[in-house]
């Protein structure tokens, strides 16, 4: 299953990138049609700035970059309500075949998506991160 989320991050990230790079140029295009058209209006109808203001206001777009990210966290043992109910043994069995010797907590799943969202991540995309301290089941 661990190959089926790989895969389909990677598919997906691809199949991303491609769009954001064709929506963010047409949104560009657009955006500059916009201008130039304004800029006529303005020329044209200069004692009309009221009816211009509620225009603008109406087609008022900003070029942005709104690239779509895809990755996918993938967590090991992390210690919730849900995995507290594993009988003591097999938790300790569990705890024994992590590296660090300890569960995860939320906490650390939720810095690691806290990264992905973050503009410190902005170059990050088809990406698995592992949260497992490096366990090996």
């Amino acid at each position: 299953s661990k190959g089926g989320v790989v895969g389909l991050t990677r598919s997906l990230a691809k199949e991303m990138a491609f769009y954001s790079t064709t929506m963010n140029t047409k949104r560009k295009k657009l955006f500059e049609q916009l201008q130039g058209e304004e800029k006529k209006e303005e020329e044209e109808d200069k004692d009309k700035e009221e009816d211009q203001w509620r225009q603008r206001q109406h087609h008022d777009l900003t070029v942005s970059n709104n690239t779509v990210r895809v990755n996918a966290i993938l967590p090991g043992f992390i210690d919730t309500s849900m995995s507290k109910k594993v009988p003591g043994r097999i938790r300790e069995r569990i705890k024994n075949q992590i590296p660090l010797k300890e569960f995860g907590t939320v906490d650390d799943v939720a810095n690691m998506t806290l990264f992905l969202a973050s503009s410190r991540s902005r170059y990050v995309t088809g990406s698995t991160l592992e949260c497992s301290g490096m366990i090996s089941i």
